[in-house]
């Protein structure tokens, strides 16, 4: 009989208390009620003003550390003008995308001023082409393979993206190797073939004058050996890279020399960080003088070992300063100006 009046009963109270049913076990499944009677238990004794906000702040600990949800790659214009490359990192933060951090690569150039026209176009068109493959890596494949993944996790993240540009090199590599194999040519060097020597007749030896200047060959200075140039695309794995690293101090509240120095040291971070002291040119002269032999005189100031960053800096100070006293110099020495940018980093301001 119970079984028939169960039978009968609406389809929509059946179902109303399987939602029930379903919602116990997913709240009991996280702990919700432990989690809210212990969240109601300590806010009342503080009774705070803002009451809402003081149990956001308590059950943020609880929540998922961000993921990396997609990357995006732009294409912008650097200091100098060229065109380079920016990657934006957007993480999952409690259930919104929001975007944390990015970063700029400066563009690379070995074109000097005074080159052709065809150096300068053709060094155009090779970074065009290296942001467009950029661009495709850090907006497509790069993207996936990093969806999910936690910024902080850095040293997996760079083995991935060493992996990938590993097999991209190997992809070119083949590509061009079955270029050649198609066109079934074959660099050769050629071969100088050179003349004999004269041979000197037997008496007819001419004698070198006493006081004569003899005239001795000058070894040629050999030339500068060609630049590698960097490969198509490599400068996405540099701005994603950076781009994860300054994401990652920004989710844990780090500023990034910490979360570099966190990461070179598995995990312990030293007490004190040995930072490279900077050595300063005080006078440099000569170098547009007149005459055949340019000789440039240098004045550097290279600070002892156990000094600390900010000695130094005062030490350059203090040594500008003093050249800024003498009269006879043909300039003035501004001083130099110390302070202090966020993340507690050292700046000094000529």
């Amino acid at each position: 009989m119970l079984g028939l009046l169960r039978s009968m009963e609406p389809g929509g109270e059946r179902e109303q208390r399987e939602l029930r049913r379903q919602a116990a076990e997913y709240y009991q499944h996280h702990e919700v009620p432990q989690r809210l009677e212990e969240a109601l238990n300590a806010t009342y004794p503080l009774r705070p003003a803002d009451l809402y906000g003081h149990l956001a702040n308590y059950f943020s600990k609880y929540s998922k550390p961000p993921v990396i949800c997609k990357l995006v790659g732009k294409r912008v214009l650097d200091g100098v003008g060229r065109p380079t490359l920016e990657v934006e990192v957007f993480c999952t933060v409690k259930n919104n995308e929001k975007r944390i951090c990015s970063t700029v690569i400066p563009s690379h150039s070995d074109i000097f001023e005074n080159a052709s026209p065809e150096a300068i176009d053709a060094d155009d068109k090779e970074r065009n082409d290296s942001i467009k493959t950029a661009l495709e890596w850090v907006n497509e494949s790069v993207n996936e393979i990093l969806k999910d993944m936690q910024p902080t996790d850095q040293c997996k993240i760079d083995k991935l993206l060493g992996e990938y540009f590993t097999k991209k090199v190997e992809e070119e590599e083949e590509r061009k190797k079955t270029e050649k194999q198609e066109q079934g040519t074959e660099i050769s060097m050629p071969t100088c073939i050179s003349s004999p020597p004269a041979a000197v007749q037997a008496g007819k030896k001419k004698a070198s004058k006493i006081g004569m200047k003899t005239s001795v060959a000058e070894k040629p200075i050999p030339p500068m050996e060609p630049v590698e140039p960097p490969f198509c695309g490599s400068i996405a794995i540099a701005g994603i890279s950076l781009a994860v690293a300054k994401t990652g101090a920004t989710v844990d509240h780090t500023p990034l020399y910490s979360h570099i120095a966190w990461l070179k040291h598995d995990q312990d971070l030293p007490k004190e960080l040995t930072v490279s002291l900077p050595m300063v040119t005080l006078l440099s002269c000569g170098k547009s003088s007149p005459g055949k032999v340019k000789l440039m005189k240098e004045v550097m100031l290279i600070p002892p070992a156990g000094l600390t960053v900010k000695q130094v800096l005062h030490a350059i100070n203090f040594t500008l300063l003093s050249f800024s006293s003498l009269d006879h110099l043909p300039f003035r020495c501004n001083p130099c100006v110390l302070g202090r940018r966020s993340g507690g980093c050292l700046f000094c301001s000529l």
